[in-house]
């Protein structure tokens, strides 16, 4: 994944968490999905948002699976604010905003405490079917 990718996910989730009404969230979050597979936040925000797009871009391994989970997340989140389903919307930007942080500084040794923290307080509110084909991944760390 590349780095820049990876910062501009936290700004935007940090972004859209701030206001999570605002109206254009849907339209960014449908621009990061179309550019999910180029690892490039397309030019059409850049203006919005203070986003990083640099040249020297350079690419920063993550696990298949915490790529997934980031794309069912940020899906989830599109499909939430559709609906204005604006608490749980803002519960799902809160849990997931610091992951591409910590994926940057790679500093996520056990995916355990990350689940714990962040993922299992928002199943425990909204349902224990959230993110759980991602569970075992998550405590399966040791």
């Amino acid at each position: 994944m590349k780095k820049d990718f990876l910062v501009n996910l936290f700004r935007i989730c940090i972004f859209i968490r701030s206001d999570i009404k605002r109206f254009k969230n849907e339209e960014i979050l449908e621009i990061v999905l179309k550019s999910w597979n180029d690892k490039i936040i397309l030019s059409e925000i850049v203006n919005e948002l203070p986003l990083v797009n640099t040249q020297k871009d350079f690419d920063i391994y993550v696990d298949y699976v915490l790529e997934k989970f980031l794309l069912h997340a940020f899906e989830r989140l599109k499909t939430l604010l559709k609906n204005k389903l604006y608490e749980e919307a803002y519960d799902l930007v809160d849990a997931i905003h610091g992951l591409p942080e910590l994926l940057l500084r790679q500093e996520i040794k056990h995916m355990r405490d990350f689940w714990n923290v962040y993922i299992e307080p928002m199943r425990r509110k909204w349902g224990d079917c959230y993110f759980q084909e991602f569970k075992g991944f998550f405590l399966n760390d040791e």
